[in-house]
């Protein structure tokens, strides 16, 4: 069984509850869904850890509140049977994609197939064997102040750090990441495209 939370401060997209509700149509008897709501988000994920655990859930699914995706998105990243898996896509915030290889060096999914290891991918649309949780340092999430950066890591970005420390692997699922959006107020951010919702304008992307 799947446990599949949207962490979330006080809200969730009504385009991102929809997508939810049409995964849960397909996987029925095979899934359990709840928002976890809190103020820090590590915390809001080991409490999901914890409520799947209780569930008897084999894996866990993390959907963040502002994404767009098909309904068999997790069984899609469920055939790849992964460690931890999950889909790629645009930054809200910087012109950049969620997975990364190294510090420095992020992935592209732009005009990509299959699956590709990865230091971090980001938890937009996300699957994690609920095994892994046994083998990772504690904390499993954190957001320490990253003093080459000057600013504080991302939970997904501390998440594979752990997940690689104990000498396991994540992966990027590249066609999943084909048809996986990112909400960023009245656009969407597409693989390959940008959407504005309010008229449904749709304009190629610039990025690679």
């Amino acid at each position: 069984m799947m446990y599949i939370i949207t962490p979330c401060g006080s809200s969730m997209s009504s385009k991102t509850y929809y997508d939810l509700l049409r995964v849960q149509s397909t996987m029925m008897s095979d899934v359990m869904m709840g928002p976890v709501m809190g103020s820090m988000h590590q915390d809001q994920l080991i409490l999901a850890v914890k409520e799947a655990r209780r569930s008897g859930a084999t894996h866990l699914g993390i959907v963040e509140h502002d994404m767009r995706f098909p309904p068999d998105a997790f069984h899609r990243l469920l055939a790849h049977n992964k460690p931890v898996i999950g889909a790629n896509y645009r930054q809200r915030q910087q012109d950049k994609w969620t997975a990364v290889k190294n510090r420095t060096t992020y992935v592209s999914s732009r005009n990509r197939t299959g699956i590709e290891p990865v230091l971090s991918v980001g938890m937009g649309v996300q699957l994690i064997d609920m095994a892994v949780f046994a083998k990772l340092n504690v904390p499993w999430w954190s957001a320490p102040f990253d003093t080459e950066e000057g600013r504080h890591m991302g939970v997904d970005v501390y998440f594979g750090h752990n997940v690689d420390a104990v000498g396991l692997t994540s992966w990027v699922d590249h066609d999943l990441s084909q048809d996986v959006g990112h909400i960023a107020g009245d656009i969407e951010l597409w693989c390959d495209k940008l959407v504005y919702t309010q008229t449904g304008e749709m304009v190629a992307a610039a990025w690679h």
